[in-house]
């Protein structure tokens, strides 16, 4: 996980804490995606790609995070936006979207 709030970071802490998740299973890096995605050496199954919606920062997350994110492996998404309007890897397949309210949420796998 990726948080650059102390605050919010603390809260994911305190609930893995109470989950008996180990190191492990998940890790938190205190920091913003921007500076924690390039530094990241692990391969990832599953990523969920949420940022503020008002930094729409979809496109260059998903770039950054896609060297990290292996063959296969699943993406989440939610945006403010129809998911169809972001320009993300061409390798991610959409496989499901659904809506709620103004958010729209879609599933895509990573095709290599």
């Amino acid at each position: 996980m990726i948080e650059p709030d102390r605050t919010q970071a603390k809260f994911l802490t305190d609930n893995l804490q109470l989950l008996k998740v180990t190191a492990q299973h998940a890790k938190l890096k205190i920091a913003t995606a921007q500076q924690a995605l390039p530094a990241l050496k692990e391969q990832f199954d599953v990523v969920f790609l949420d940022p503020p919606y008002s930094l729409d920062l979809w496109e260059a997350l998903a770039q950054l995070a896609d060297p990290a994110i292996k063959a296969n492996a699943l993406i989440y998404i939610e945006a403010d936006r129809d998911l169809s309007q972001l320009k993300l890897p061409n390798t991610w397949k959409q496989i499901k979207e659904t809506k709620a309210g103004t958010v729209r949420a879609g599933l895509f796998q990573k095709i290599v």
